[in-house]
């Protein structure tokens, strides 16, 4: 007998129903840059590994962009900077499908300005 599980790939890639619901921060140890192929187009994304598991993650540009506002377009430098990735829904065409999404809260730096601010709990009327 034949298995469907002989053509299967195996991949360590992350799913967000790995992250069962919740949000998880994780150092990126180290990327690569892949050719992947959908519907006989070619594109190159690249691939983190992380410190403490052997999944990884397919970046695509939406995560590359919240990645990069935080810590600079030179991805190289990413490299030991902490990220956190949570399950959410997103369009795709007509469909809501479950996705991972990225955000990177900056460290350091003076406390925002509303930090200052007293605040004042009347209602006005």
């Amino acid at each position: 007998m034949t298995s469907i599980k002989e053509f299967e790939t195996p991949t360590n890639s992350l799913k967000a129903g790995d992250l069962e619901g919740a949000e998880h921060t994780l150092k990126i140890k180290s990327y690569e840059i892949k050719e992947f192929e959908n519907d006989g187009k070619k594109t190159k994304k690249p691939v983190f590994s992380f410190e403490g598991t052997n999944k990884t993650l397919v970046c695509n540009i939406t995560n590359l962009r919240s990645i990069a506002y935080a810590y600079g377009d030179e991805m190289d430098q990413w490299v030991g900077k902490e990220i956190t990735l949570y399950p959410t829904v997103v369009s795709f065409g007509n469909d809501q499908v479950e996705a991972i999404r990225v955000r990177v809260v900056r460290k350091g730096g003076a406390a925002p300005k509303f930090m200052d601010k007293e605040l004042d709990d009347e209602i006005p009327f």
